[in-house]
């Protein structure tokens, strides 16, 4: 039986015939009594999609005595056809429909947490969890500061009977079913959960993660001497996870992109050494990370014994290897303005195990180099860097903004040597001549106004005050250093680099952004797939094909349903890796069935094939 007291303590029932673990089955509603599954619109939500549950019928009681301000909260006019006074009572309980209408009961809504920006049910992570066979229970929380981008997923975890599941068993499981970011960081292994007298999970008698027995796929193996103990130390700190093994993978402890500024500003802070943030990809564990800080800084070595050999350095500077598995011809990707490849990390996971992914990094973000200033200088540095990989094309290309814009010009210098290129992907990549046909001081005007007003007030009314405060602060200073570099901006132009930052980031920006002005893309005719958000910037013109009409004769332009540069994080980027894949296969296909290039396998390289977006710039209604 279940129901809350608020309508009469009973409002559905369900049979057990033998309970083999899982969501826990609530039925269907007793008689005089409605279910309804609603999503925050207050919208029912179809067959599998979890939502708030709302009770309604004879059983709903009247309020809450002596508290009209819970009462208007909690109980809400039935729009769903009742009487005109009829009610219903908002449970804050997470339920799903199965597809034979059986209610499931997932969780509770107060239950969700914000992890790096995005909401999570925990409910809906524990239901999936609760799947596997291995698993009699389970409950997530979320572990942390409460700081935004230091907060992960910790799921305590009780196995059944003879079945002990590992970390990597847990989160391949996962993987396979939902979003990265839903993912735990943390799988705790438990004989029992703690109870409440009332049968109830204690939730605040969870033991803290890494003080019980973690479930891993091998040893732990401790920190050997100073060097390991203190990255271990600082990797435990901004990951949130104790304890940490010196082999213990950073990605698959929930590292990303964020974190790793963080930890690698720390190595910096703490040992004197500036690393790429790309080092992460080849060297990814406290051991191999200890050996790449020994061979950087000799002085290190002092610290311990090296006890494993430092990790083999590319012979190429820019090349990034990401993911160097799989039988598929490799993609090559280019950075984006900032310089740095870490977010394509998320695209080559999503592309799949069997798609080599490499990545160019730029001369300049380690600060050993001067970035370079031209595109086309650019284009020629990584061509033999490329090589390196694959010596002889086809070749498949891509990039993220002004990325997809150098590897059109590595294109243009590959077939200029009369090697082939099967595709470039284009991540929202503008033609540098593609300008907002609002004035440029309007049009910078309309977007600091939306950089600091733009707030969305039911989430911010949601927040503890001390977390509101926080959140206006931090939208404060992010408004003061946009003013400042507005007001700075003319300055700066007229002085040239005599007050250029010191900084290699933002030197490297920098001289990214003269390379683009100054870049004019030459005609052509090749397949490219231009991946662009759905929503874009206001102020641009609405041209489909972001500038390139005209230049690029064989684009194939494919909508993400995303807002502009959104596309290739989480979670959206799992659309955008789903379309590149269609492609990918689209090309393999039509090289083993010639046949197929007559029945649109491949992009033809005149024209530009549209989907998603209505040609000649206006959007299909």
């Amino acid at each position: 039986m279940y129901g809350p007291t608020e309508t009469t303590v009973w409002s559905s029932t369900h049979r057990l015939d033998g309970y083999a673990g899982g969501p826990v089955p609530i039925g269907r509603p007793i008689a005089n009594t409605q279910l309804y599954i609603l999503d925050e619109a207050r919208n029912p939500v179809p067959v599998g999609t979890p939502g708030e549950l709302y009770i309604g019928g004879e059983g709903v009681t009247l309020g809450y005595l002596d508290r009209p301000e819970l009462t208007a909260e909690r109980f809400l006019p039935d729009s769903f056809g009742g009487a005109p006074e009829a009610r219903l009572y908002r449970t804050g309980d997470l339920v799903r429909y199965r597809p034979d209408g059986i209610v499931e009961f997932l969780g509770r809504v107060d239950h969700q947490v914000k992890i790096r920006g995005y909401r999570i049910e925990i409910g809906e992570v524990e239901a999936e969890l609760a799947r596997h066979d291995a698993v009699r229970e389970t409950v997530v929380v979320a572990a942390g500061d409460g700081m935004e981008g230091t907060q992960s997923l910790v799921a305590y975890v009780v196995s059944r009977e003879g079945a002990g599941p590992t970390g990597d068993e847990l989160r391949r499981h996962l993987r396979s079913r939902l979003p990265e970011f839903m993912v735990p960081s943390s799988f705790e292994l438990l004989p029992a959960l703690p109870r409440t007298p009332n049968g109830k999970v204690d939730r605040a008698a969870l033991p803290a993660a890494g003080a019980s027995s973690a479930t891993r796929d091998g040893d732990w193996v401790a920190p050997r001497g100073k060097l390991e103990a203190a990255l271990v130390e600082i990797w435990e700190r901004e990951l949130g996870v104790q304890p940490v093994g010196v082999e213990d993978d950073f990605f698959e402890l929930g590292g990303h992109s964020l974190l790793a500024v963080r930890v690698f500003t720390q190595i910096d802070g703490k040992f004197g050494v500036r690393l790429p943030l790309a080092t992460l990809f080849r060297a990814p564990t406290v051991e191999r990370l200890a050996a790449v800080l020994r061979t950087e800084a000799p002085h290190l070595a002092d610290l311990e014994l090296p006890v494993a050999p430092p990790p083999a350095q590319p012979s190429a500077r820019a090349l990034v290897p990401i993911q160097t598995r799989g039988a598929k011809r490799p993609l090559f990707f280019v950075h984006a303005h900032s310089g740095h490849v870490m977010f394509y990390a998320a695209l080559a996971r999503h592309l799949g195990p069997e798609q080599p992914f490499y990545a160019l990094q730029a001369r300049g973000v380690d600060g050993e180099e001067e970035p370079l200033e031209r595109f086309e200088d650019m284009a020629a540095a990584y061509l033999p860097e490329i090589r390196t990989v694959q010596a002889k094309g086809p070749y498949r290309l891509g990039g993220y903004c002004m990325g997809g814009v150098i590897a059109l010009e590595i294109a243009q210098q590959l077939r200029a040597r009369g090697e082939n290129v099967e595709l470039i992907a284009m991540l929202d990549s503008f033609h540098p001549r593609y300008r907002p046909f609002l004035p440029t001081p309007i049009y910078n005007a309309i977007h600091f106004v939306r950089l600091i007003g733009n707030v969305h007030i039911p989430a911010m009314a949601r927040l503890p005050r001390d977390e509101r405060a926080r959140y206006f602060r931090t939208r404060g200073v992010r408004a003061l250093s946009e003013l400042t570099r507005q007001v700075t901006a003319p300055v700066r132009r007229l002085l040239g680099r005599a007050t250029e930052s010191a900084d290699p980031l933002v030197k490297t920006l920098a001289a990214h952004q003269r390379a683009f002005d100054r870049y004019e893309p030459r005609p052509y005719d090749g397949p490219v797939a231009l991946f662009r958000a759905r929503r874009q910037p206001t102020g641009l013109r609405p041209e489909a094909l972001l500038g390139w009409t005209g230049v690029v004769t064989g684009m194939d332009a494919v909508e993400i349903p995303t807002y502009f540069q959104c596309g290739i994080f989480e979670p959206t980027v799992q659309a955008l890796a789903q379309e590149l894949k269609r492609r990918v296969e689209r090309i393999d296909h039509a090289a083993t069935d010639p046949a197929a290039r007559s029945n649109g396998a491949l992009p033809l390289p005149e024209g530009a094939a549209v989907s998603g977006v209505a040609s000649r710039g206006r959007r299909r209604r």
